[in-house]
């Protein structure tokens, strides 16, 4: 937690992008649901053998927003928990390590090349 109040900034910037896209990707995902349902619960059924009539067309389309929401909002935590993770890790590596041949970061090469690091230690 100490590393955590040092960073405060760093972190309040990274839970606000998160958010944001984690969000986007929410609304997108909702989004098609619904429109995948209400195109699929408007269309007629012409069949002899069975003849259904939908009087209540708004429910089946609800159903299916709602639990598209639940389900992507709970799988979209879990993305979240794991930015957060990656985001201590990262921190505990900055603060334990130099990036120095005696004590390297122990992030990959990608991650550094994000962090913009990798420039900096050759």
């Amino acid at each position: 937690s100490d590393i955590l109040s040092r960073n405060g900034k760093k972190l309040c910037n990274i839970q606000r992008v998160t958010t944001l896209i984690l969000f986007t990707g929410k609304v997108f995902i909702v989004g098609l649901v619904a429109s995948a349902s209400f195109a699929t619960s408007s269309t007629q059924v012409n069949n002899s053998s069975l003849h259904i009539q939908q009087i209540y067309q708004i429910v089946p389309i609800l159903i299916c927003i709602l639990g598209s929401f639940a389900i992507t909002s709970s799988l979209f935590s879990l993305y979240a928990m794991a930015v957060d993770t990656i985001y201590v890790c990262i921190l505990e590596d900055l603060d334990k390590h130099d990036g120095s041949s005696r004590e390297p970061y122990c992030m990959s090469s990608d991650m550094l090349n994000i962090l913009h690091l990798e420039t900096l230690l050759r």
